[in-house]
């Protein structure tokens, strides 16, 4: 997992950058299909895509959200209650199973 706070896209660029040196390195890369890029900060989603689609087209395919979920947890701005969702439907589920 790695965390920015870049209002632009310059500094993506350079995480990129390090990601494609580090898998030259090491022969690990980043499964660009399974990334969830989540801005830390107020932006338009859709314009940021552009802007990433444009300047780092290998990472066109990833997933560009509000929140997203790392290792159970829901994490980002916009993830409002949602970390409550699978936790509550779970409770609902085991008590209507021992009420009958």
């Amino acid at each position: 997992m790695t965390t920015t706070t870049a209002h632009d896209t310059r500094k993506l660029v350079g995480i990129a950058d390090l990601f494609e040196e580090y898998g030259r390195i090491s022969g690990l890369r980043l499964n660009i299909r399974k990334t969830v890029i989540i801005p830390l900060f107020q932006v338009n989603l859709e314009q940021l895509r552009n802007a990433i689609t444009m300047k780092i087209p290998l990472w066109k395919e990833a997933d560009i959200q509000d929140h997203g979920t790392y290792l159970g947890f829901v994490l980002g701005p916009g993830k409002g209650t949602s970390s409550w969702s699978k936790p509550c439907e779970k409770y609902i589920d085991r008590v209507s199973r021992w009420r009958n």
